[in-house]
């Protein structure tokens, strides 16, 4: 479940930059 927390704060960051 690590990968899926993982891919949603990369998401988030991309989205604000």
């Amino acid at each position: 479940m690590g990968s899926l927390i993982h891919c949603f704060v990369v998401r988030g960051i991309q989205v604000l930059v």
